[in-house]
């Protein structure tokens, strides 16, 4: 039925006004747009958005929703470096009041409820958890089980680090900076033997599979791995 949804999900477009761009650091940017209504999606899901204002090569991608379901707008935040895609560029172009359209969400990369579960997050791979964490952190929401984060930037910028802390310090979740795959090993192996019912790993093709790889060695079921990989655009 789930899957059914989601196909269905992606055939429907809806138009979306952009609000405003927020540079986050020297090369992550947020776009915003107004949410439509009765749109509506669960942390961690993407959706497929289409440039509309100019011809690009191709024109629609992939981008999770980086905001929390229960925001009134819909937002993506993704790497931009010095030399932009034509995609990219035509990102950087929008101004308040210009369209895009998206097709979803679709996905199942999201956390069930009352799962005790870790998210591993690689570089820009932090949106979907930006987003469950975001929800997570509304007061009225109450986690029997808070989610780890371990969050590893080679660079150790860490994209979101002060919401994140802030996240951290109020006990809704976890929340481990690591700026090494040799420490990202240290913090799974602290969590051996705990209750872990789900793992979540986002972030870089060789890095998704690098993590999976050595959860799989340590005795934990493929089953209970889920994955999302992120590209450059």
């Amino acid at each position: 039925m789930g899957l059914l949804k989601d196909a269905a999900a992606v055939f429907k477009k809806k138009e979306l006004i952009f609000k405003e761009r927020r540079q986050i650091s020297v090369d992550i940017y947020t776009f915003s747009f107004e949410r439509p209504e009765g749109l509506s999606w669960q942390a961690g899901q993407h959706g497929l958005f289409t440039i509309t204002h100019r011809k690009v090569k191709p024109p629609t991608k992939p981008f999770t929703i980086s905001s929390s379901p229960r925001e009134d707008v819909i937002e993506v935040t993704t790497r931009i470096d010095d030399r932009p895609s034509d995609y990219k560029q035509a990102l950087l172009e929008l101004e308040p009041g210009m369209k895009v359209t998206m097709s979803g969400p679709a996905g199942s990369f999201h956390a069930d409820d009352g799962e005790r579960v870790v998210f591993i997050a690689g570089g820009i791979g932090i949106t979907p958890f930006h987003a469950m964490l975001s929800e997570l952190a509304d007061e009225d929401i109450r986690v029997e089980a808070p989610p780890v984060l371990l969050y590893v930037d080679g660079e150790g910028k860490f994209t979101y680090r002060g919401e994140l802390s802030e996240i951290s310090d109020r006990g809704t979740a976890a929340v481990r900076f690591i700026e090494s795959s040799e420490g990202l090993h240290k913090e799974l192996e602290l969590l051996e033997g705990a209750d872990v019912e789900k793992y979540l790993i986002a972030g870089p093709y060789s890095m998704v599979e690098s993590v999976s790889k050595h959860l799989i060695g340590t005795g934990v079921p493929k089953k209970n791995i889920r994955k999302e990989t992120f590209i450059g655009y």
